[in-house]
C-alpha cells in the first residue's frame, strides 16, 4: 500500500513539474520562450522579459511594475551580446549606431531576425492592405535599453524588422530585414530619458533578471531517491520485481517528459 502510494505520488510531482515547465517554448539560438510566462530565457540562466509587454512604458514606469521582481534595465553589454548571439553588429559604446542589413523575400519569413521577433514579441505592425494583396505585412520589435555610461540622461533602443513589401498607387518597395542598436545621440534623443516613450507606442523596454531556480531534473532525483529509500524500508523482497519495473516505468516516463 505504501509502496502505491509513493508511486502516485512521484508521478503526480513529475508530472507537475514537467507541466510547469513545458508550455510550448520556441527556441531559437539558445533563446527560449515560455509563451505563458512571457520571458525568454537564455542558456546562461539570464531572463528577458519579451518587449511587447512593456509596449508605451517609459523606463521609469516599467520599472516601477517590475523591479520587485526582479527585472533590471538590459545594459548595453546585454544588449549587445543579445545581438552578437543572433549573428548581428554590436556595440557596447553608446554614441554608436550598428545595423545588419538582411534581405527581402517575397514567399515567407524566415530569417534570423523573424525568429527573435518570434521570441521577443511584435511591438509594431501594419496590416493594412497587406493581407488583402497577399503581401508581407511589417513588423517589429524594438526596445529601450542602456546602461547610460556618459551619464547625460538618455538611453538607446534595439530595433528588429521583419522584411515586408509596402505598396501605394503607384508601386510597390521592398523592405529588407533588418537589426539596429540605435546611439542615445540619435535624432529622437529628445524623447528617449528614463519618463519619456518613443515618438510612438511601438517601443517596449528591455528588462532582464537572473534567477537561481533548482532544475526539474534536480527535483525529479530527489524524489526518486526518497522513493529508492521508502522501497527499502517498507516492501518485501518478493515485490522487489515489481518495484523494479515500477522505478524504470516512472523514471523513463518523468525523463522523456520535455522540459
Amino acid at each position: 500500500m505504501i509502496f502505491r502510494i509513493l508511486t502516485i505520488m512521484i508521478a503526480s510531482v513529475c508530472m507537475a513539474v514537467s507541466g510547469l515547465a513545458n508550455a510550448v517554448p520556441i527556441t531559437h539560438n539558445d533563446y527560449t520562450l515560455n509563451p505563458t510566462t512571457n520571458i525568454v530565457t537564455h542558456t546562461d540562466g539570464t531572463d528577458w522579459l519579451q518587449w511587447d509587454v512593456t509596449i508605451g512604458e517609459s523606463i521609469n514606469s516599467a520599472l516601477s511594475k517590475y523591479a520587485s521582481e526582479g527585472w533590471m534595465l538590459a545594459s548595453n553589454a546585454q544588449m549587445a551580446g543579445l545581438f552578437t548571439d543572433f549573428g548581428w553588429g554590436s556595440s557596447v559604446q553608446e554614441d554608436d549606431t550598428v545595423a545588419t542589413i538582411g534581405t527581402y523575400s517575397a514567399s515567407a519569413d524566415e530569417s534570423a531576425m523573424d525568429e527573435f521577433i518570434e521570441l521577443f514579441g511584435t511591438t509594431y505592425s501594419n496590416q493594412v492592405g497587406c493581407s488583402q494583396l497577399d503581401i508581407l505585412c511589417q513588423r517589429r520589435t524594438s526596445a529601450l535599453f542602456g546602461s547610460d555610461l556618459d551619464d547625460d540622461g538618455f538611453f538607446q533602443y534595439a530595433h528588429v524588422h521583419s522584411d515586408f513589401l509596402l505598396c501605394d498607387l503607384w508601386e510597390c518597395y521592398e523592405s529588407p530585414d533588418f537589426a539596429r542598436i540605435v546611439s542615445d545621440s540619435y535624432s529622437f534623443r529628445s524623447l528617449i530619458d528614463a519618463d519619456r516613450i518613443m515618438y510612438d507606442a511601438g517601443f517596449g523596454v528591455a528588462l532582464t533578471r537572473v534567477v537561481d531556480v533548482p532544475a526539474p531534473s534536480t527535483i525529479l532525483i530527489f524524489a526518486l531517491g526518497l522513493m529508492g529509500l521508502a522501497s527499502r524500508r517498507f516492501i518485501k523482497t518478493s515485490l522487489k520485481s515489481s518495484f523494479d519495473l515500477l522505478y524504470l516505468v516512472s523514471t523513463m516516463v518523468c525523463l522523456n517528459k520535455p522540459m
